[in-house]
């Protein structure tokens, strides 16, 4: 299975022992609750040692959110397609279904047709 940076990236906050980057500590939680949670919400199928191994690459994750050029603001040519797409993509998510870059351009696509939105 393949995980997103963002999905790692959060289960790393979520089980952040120290607290940091506007996460709180959170020192109770076991890797297998997490997993457990991960799973339940998201209809996955992640192991504890996922976790674990996520956690003990921490300092990776803090080098990456504590570099700036990654979270910058970029704005939306067509906020109508993003929204229109945001929302396909979350029914597509509960639904279980399987995303990738082709998907999600041909989705755009099709959706930018649908509203009228030239390729130019």
């Amino acid at each position: 299975m393949i995980y997103t940076l963002n999905l790692d990236f959060y289960i790393f906050c979520v089980t952040q022992k120290g607290g940091s980057h506007n996460y709180p500590a959170n020192t109770d939680i076991k890797h297998a609750d997490v997993a457990l949670f991960f799973n339940t919400k998201y209809k996955l199928d992640i192991d504890r040692s996922t976790i674990t191994k996520i956690w003990q690459s921490r300092e990776k994750w803090l080098t990456t959110l504590s570099n700036s050029n990654i979270f910058r603001y970029h704005s939306v040519q067509f906020p109508e397609l993003d929204k229109a797409l945001q929302i396909w993509m979350s029914q597509a998510v509960s639904a279980g279904l399987p995303l990738t870059d082709a998907i999600l351009q041909q989705k755009g696509l099709e959706l930018a047709q649908m509203l009228n939105i030239s390729e130019d």
